[in-house]
């Protein structure tokens, strides 16, 4: 009545961006285990393990012992792993020790890496799970009936062409 909708059509829509939640590890946090899902991350306290996510603020405070793969990091504080996203900021006070793979990089002074950066395009772009392709049954050869747009213009084209040759008037069918 007031603009709801169900909530099967909310979830094949997939997150609103406007309302992208923001989970947060306080200072006084620590986690071991994976971390997968399409919101943001602010780790403040400790995280040991792997932590998929759309966005990952890193504060000085907070320390990552694993990998990350996100659309865009920003550390502050240590990530002892490796870290690929689309976007990468690593602030004056941030310590990486392992591989930055990134299509963006922004570096402040002062901030320490050991380890390798690499402008990998192909890996450093994450896909959400939402949008992945779904697979599809593979298709078996088209009926004759079955003509795209393009194969019933280049059909009829070609039919044309006859006519004229010909002299004389044939249908076609699309």
């Amino acid at each position: 009545m007031f603009g709801k909708s169900n909530g099967a059509e909310a979830a094949a829509k997939g997150p609103d961006p406007a309302r992208v939640t923001v989970s947060t590890i306080s200072a006084t946090m620590s986690l071991k285990g994976d971390m997968d899902g399409e919101g943001d991350v602010v780790l403040e306290g400790s995280f040991d393990g792997a932590i998929r996510c759309r966005k990952l603020t890193v504060a000085e405070s907070g320390i990552l012992e694993g990998a990350v793969n996100a659309q865009e990091v920003t550390v502050s504080g240590v990530v002892k792993g490796e870290v690929t996203a689309k976007i990468v900021r690593l602030r004056a006070t941030a310590t990486v020790d392992g591989n930055v793979r990134h299509e963006v990089l922004e570096v402040e002074a002062g901030a320490k890496v050991e380890g390798h950066y690499s402008r990998d395009v192909q890996k450093a772009v994450v896909t959400p799970k939402s949008d992945l392709p779904k697979e599809e049954p593979p298709r078996g050869p088209k009926a004759d009936g079955d003509k795209t747009g393009i194969e019933k213009s280049v059909a009829l084209s070609a039919a044309k062409a006859d006519t004229k040759a010909s002299g004389s008037k044939r249908s076609v069918s699309s």
